[in-house]
């Protein structure tokens, strides 16, 4: 499929097949498709050396063998144990773009934390982060997800354009 195969050759092959086999047919007008290609590198690369295979703990109990990353190094870092979390901002190369790391202290479940959090609260966390020289372990990962437009747009008002009777695409 060309629209596939554009997205794979723009993001390295590493997004492909976007679009499911049988999603387009003779009554498609109009094919929107956004796709985010991010390949952050570390400011600070994790040594290779530093790998390990090691546990990682899904929740209080279950685990999972992963291979974790380990680095020693000045971070922007916070504990708060009265929030029961602890923040770590790993910056990317260019330092215009950071990831932050919200950790639930054990026994205190993630979703406790998300169900507290709100964006004045995260920024109050953040202000009273400081460059602090911190042992960071943490597992390889990678990010994807998927979903539907159509349902993202409808949910937001946008129910005409997929009427057959309402739906008006001039030019189409």
């Amino acid at each position: 499929m060309t629209i596939n195969n554009w997205i794979s050759n723009k993001t390295e092959n590493r997004i492909q097949d976007t679009l499911p086999s049988g999603a387009l047919d003779s009554n498609t007008i109009l094919v929107l498709v956004n796709t985010i290609f991010f390949k952050g590198q570390w400011k600070n690369k994790f040594p290779k050396e530093n790998v390990i295979a090691s546990d990682f703990y899904i929740d209080e109990s279950p685990t999972c063998q992963v291979n974790m990353m380990f680095q020693e190094i000045k971070f922007n870092y916070k504990d708060l144990p009265d929030e029961k979390v602890q923040l770590l901002e790993m910056p990317y190369r260019g330092d215009d773009i950071t990831m932050v790391i919200i950790l639930p202290n054990r026994g205190h479940p993630l979703s406790q934390v998300e169900e507290n959090l709100d964006q004045n609260k995260l920024n109050s966390w953040l202000d009273q982060m400081r460059e602090t020289t911190v042992s960071v372990t943490m597992p390889r990962f990678r990010v994807e997800d998927s979903f539907s437009l159509k349902e993202k747009l409808q949910q937001m008002g946008l129910t005409d354009l997929f009427s057959a009777e309402k739906a008006s695409l001039p030019g189409a």
